[in-house]
């Protein structure tokens, strides 16, 4: 035998090789699709649900754009939010000590609290007692 006809023998045998293999994997992954639909049905009934509630949520929103712009909305709840919104920027702005111009609040959400309630009750309470032994040592009032 020659050199090429080594060489060509070996490329044969490498893609066939190469061939076989990928062609077994492909036939794996069609098994293990079938068996995934065969013994997980509740995965697609899950699935189903999940786009059925995600289309029934998309037709409420879109009955609520359609209320608030034609103004069926409570006017009051609108008012108190536009309230608070305004008391939450003034409020952030003297923090800042900035002007509410300069200042923007795109959303207000609630931020839920990881401690209980009488951690943070304690600790306000030990912060005032420390404040109030400043004050009477004069550190504070200087």
């Amino acid at each position: 035998m020659t050199t090429l006809q080594i060489i060509t023998e070996s490329l044969k045998t490498t893609l066939f090789g190469m061939g076989l293999v990928i062609l077994t994997l492909y036939v794996l992954s069609i098994i293990l699709q079938l068996s995934r639909i065969v013994f997980y049905p509740a995965a697609s009934l899950k699935r189903a649900k999940i786009s059925q509630i995600e289309a029934s949520a998309e037709v409420k929103e879109e009955n609520f754009v359609d209320e608030v712009i034609n103004g069926k909305t409570q006017s009051e709840n609108l008012q108190d939010d536009s309230e608070l919104i305004a008391i939450i920027t003034a409020a952030v702005a003297a923090y800042l000590e900035t002007s509410t111009i300069n200042l923007k609040v795109n959303s207000i959400r609630q931020i839920h609290q990881k401690s209980p309630i009488w951690a943070v009750t304690s600790r306000i309470e030990n912060t005032r007692s420390h404040i109030v032994h400043d004050i009477k040592k004069g550190e504070i009032c200087k």
